[in-house]
């Protein structure tokens, strides 16, 4: 039997040629690990800028009502929070006046305010055009919330650029401790916002949330001024046909808010001197939603009735009203 050996030199040559192989190959698999680790980070970087506003570097709309519905259905422990809506005034005449590049360096610098100033937790976003949101995830009670949006839209207010005038903003938001949706929130803070506006701009709103039955009925929303003798004549006429809520004018715009599909009328003591009165005609008169709602006023004197009907009422009552008007009123 013969034994077969390789030459000394061939061994060699094969033994450096394994390992040269197997460096190669630990090499090849550092490359491919850091290149999937690159395309990973990549991956992330992208996903991190699409979440956020290239101008503003607060989230996009999309991730701030994620993060938001995140949070929601995990608010095991119930607390209240509270929905902000933050809107610049009078945005348009910056940019048609100033300059798009002046409007961008308001959003801009409200934005870095924003990120600047909230606590660890709460959510901001820009919502889109010159509109914030903020969303406070432990809000403690409805008095501090306003307090604490009082001071957010004066500091928001407090800088100038290129030497201009100071900007302002006005918010609007709903408190919320009974786990309402979303959507009901930004509504809330979308009317609060617009009374805000209604009240002179440069103003924090903030409203409640109410939990409501759904209502059997249709809802008659009486606004009165202590008259004892008129609620008891609505009772006896319309208690058949609706549910009737009674209330002064100047709580009433936060249920009209959330219940103005159900209000079908309203019946309100109407006085021109009272500013309750005049801003609720005119968050009435201005949104389109409440077209179908039929307002009669019981006006307080001549004025007031002047008054009444250059606000567009229905119906208006210059002397007492009794049962037979109420019924006229419905025909």
């Amino acid at each position: 039997m013969a034994l077969l050996f390789e030459p000394s030199n061939v061994f060699s040559v094969d033994i450096y040629r394994a390992i040269a192989a197997y460096f190669i190959a630990l090499l090849l698999d550092r490359i491919i690990i850091d290149m999937r680790c690159n395309e990973g980070l990549a991956r992330i970087k992208l996903s991190e800028l699409s979440s956020y506003d290239s101008l503003t570097h607060t989230h996009n709309k999309r991730t701030f009502y994620k993060k938001v519905h995140e949070w929601l259905d995990n608010n095991h422990s119930h607390q209240n929070y509270a929905l902000c809506v933050i809107d610049v005034d009078d945005f348009k005449k910056v940019n048609d006046n100033l300059g798009h590049d002046v409007g961008d360096q308001v959003l801009k610098h409200i934005g870095d305010l924003l990120a600047m100033n909230i606590h660890s937790g709460d959510i901001v976003g820009r919502y889109g055009g010159d509109e914030f949101v903020l969303f406070i995830p432990d809000a403690k009670s409805l008095d501090l919330t306003a307090f604490k949006l009082r001071n957010l839209q004066m500091f928001l207010t407090d800088f100038s650029i290129n030497g201009l005038a100071n900007f302002t903003v006005s918010i609007g938001a709903a408190f919320d401790s009974l786990e309402s949706d979303l959507e009901v929130l930004f509504r809330v803070a979308d009317d609060a916002l617009y009374t805000s506006k209604l009240c002179g701009k440069n103003m924090s709103t903030v409203w409640s949330t109410h939990k409501f039955e759904v209502p059997q009925k249709h809802i008659l929303l009486y606004l009165n001024h202590n008259d004892a003798e008129i609620l008891p004549l609505l009772n006896s006429t319309f208690s058949n046909d609706y549910d009737i809520l009674d209330m002064e004018s100047g709580e009433a715009l936060p249920y009209l808010c959330q219940l103005y599909a159900s209000i079908h009328m309203i019946i309100m003591e109407f006085d021109e001197k009272n500013s309750d009165d005049i801003l609720f005609l005119k968050y009435l008169r201005r949104r389109d939603k409440f077209s179908h709602i039929h307002i009669t006023a019981i006006a307080a004197g001549e004025s007031s009735a002047a008054t009444s009907k250059e606000y567009g009422i229905n119906t208006i009552i210059k002397n007492n009203l009794t049962k037979e008007e109420l019924l006229r009123i419905t025909e």
